[in-house]
């Protein structure tokens, strides 16, 4: 081999052990993974009267609401997700699919809209997307 590409290689060895040693101590090769704790469910402001009946005092919390129905009623409400920093803050609902008096659906991450199409009790579960699957019930009533 030639003298400059021994002088070329040793060049780039030392080269990579310098930016190793100064960039990869910077670079963290583990990332902690936060967990939902809790997640509250707020009625933001609208057109629609919604009365909050939820019992806080209760050791188990259902989130209560109810509302008078209307033709093309839709209720939104809007899950806050805590911890604020948690690695999966995206939610998603579970419920009975197969009835017809409403249909529920998470706008924007985070808001939860409820559209019902009779007079009607509506259960559903905001849960998280996370490992633990996190699980809020929630009860609303149109009548």
């Amino acid at each position: 081999m030639k003298k400059s590409t021994i002088l070329f290689v040793a060049l780039v060895y030392i080269i990579s052990f310098l930016v190793v040693g100064l960039f990869g101590i910077a670079v963290k090769g583990y990332h902690e993974v936060i967990y939902v704790d809790d997640i509250k469910i707020v009625v933001p402001e609208q057109g629609v009267t919604i009365t909050d009946k939820t019992d806080y005092e209760a050791e188990t919390i259902e989130y209560s609401f109810a509302t008078k129905y209307k033709a093309g009623l839709i209720v939104q409400l809007k899950a806050e997700v805590l911890p604020a920093e948690t690695s999966f803050p995206e939610i998603s609902v579970v419920y009975d699919m197969e009835q017809s008096a409403y249909t529920v659906d998470v706008v924007d991450g985070y808001y939860i809209h409820v559209a019902f199409n009779k007079k009607a009790s509506c259960r559903f579960a905001v849960q998280s997307t996370d490992g633990n699957k996190y699980q809020v019930p929630v009860k609303i009533i149109a009548a």
